[in-house]
This record gives C-alpha cells, structure tokens and sequence, in this order.
C-alpha cells in the first residue's frame, strides 16, 4: 500500500480545519503544528465514514465495482474510501457555510 494515499484524508480534514467558518479564525491564530494534528484526527474521522460507505456499497454492488475497477486497472486498495473522504470533507464544509450563511441572513 501506498502510504501517500492516506495525504487525501489529511487534506480533507484541513479542508474543513480552515475553509470552515466555524473553524477558520481559530486555526488562523493557532500553532501549525495543532492544524497538522486537528487535520489529522478530522481526516480520520472522514476515513472512517467514507471506509464504512465503501464497505456498504462494495456489499451491494460488488460485481459491478470489481468489473469498472478491473477494466480501469486500480489496484491501489484504499484509493476509493480516501477519495470519498475528501469528497465527504469538501461537501460537509461548504453545505455548512452555506446553511450557516442562510441562517444568518435570513434567506
């Protein structure tokens, strides 16, 4: 296994660490090395969702995942949960900023 698969989940986490309006101006003023370690717990915890969601889906449609995945010849194991964790990541942040903004605004 490629260990620099597991930088996605990490980036995810610093996506939501610094692009989230809850977020954001408390990790401005912190120490760097917090960001790193916050991103890193928060990416796991992506992971971890996003591996339970392959799982599910790899028990519902394990023949039609394994057919597209051997036709586009990946055999990097972990590649799909960590790019749904990012996607996860990236969704979660901007539906929270635009829930929060409407909220406040009262659109």
């Amino acid at each position: 296994m490629s260990w620099s698969i597991l930088l996605l989940p990490l980036l995810g986490g610093y996506t939501l660490l610094t692009k989230c309006i809850k977020y954001k101006y408390f990790y401005k003023r912190t120490e760097r090395q917090r960001l790193v370690f916050d991103s890193i717990i928060a990416g796991l915890i992506f992971f971890t969702f996003s591996y339970l969601i392959w799982i599910i889906v790899l028990l519902k449609w394990n023949d039609e995942i394994n057919f597209i995945l051997d036709k586009i010849d990946l055999n990097i194991k972990y590649l799909p949960p960590s790019v749904i964790s990012i996607l996860i990541a990236t969704f979660f942040t901007f539906a929270f900023n635009y829930f929060r903004k409407t909220i406040k605004t009262g659109i």
